[in-house]
C-alpha cells in the first residue's frame, strides 16, 4: 500500500493505492453488481490490455459503440 499527497490550487488531496493479488482475472463489486476485469485486444486504434466491465454471468458489458453495431 502506498499513499501520496498532492497540492493543486491550494487544495490538498491524498491518493491511496492498494496492490491486489487476484485469484481471478475479475473483481466482483457487489454495490454495483458488476465485475471489473482486463481484456487484451484491439480497441480505438490500440492493441493493449483494457479495463472492462462484466455482468453477473461474466459476460462483457458492451460500449455504446459496440451496442450500436449489433
Amino acid at each position: 500500500m502506498s499513499s501520496t499527497i498532492h497540492e493543486s490550487m491550494g487544495k490538498i488531496t491524498t491518493t491511496l493505492v492498494v496492490k491486489l493479488e487476484l485469484e481471478e482475472p475479475r473483481i466482483w463489486m457487489d454495490d454495483i453488481q458488476l465485475r471489473l476485469g482486463l481484456w487484451q485486444g484491439f480497441y480505438r486504434e490500440s492493441d493493449r490490455a483494457w479495463l472492462c466491465w462484466y455482468d453477473t454471468d461474466c459476460d462483457w458489458v458492451l460500449t455504446p459503440e459496440e451496442r450500436e453495431r449489433q
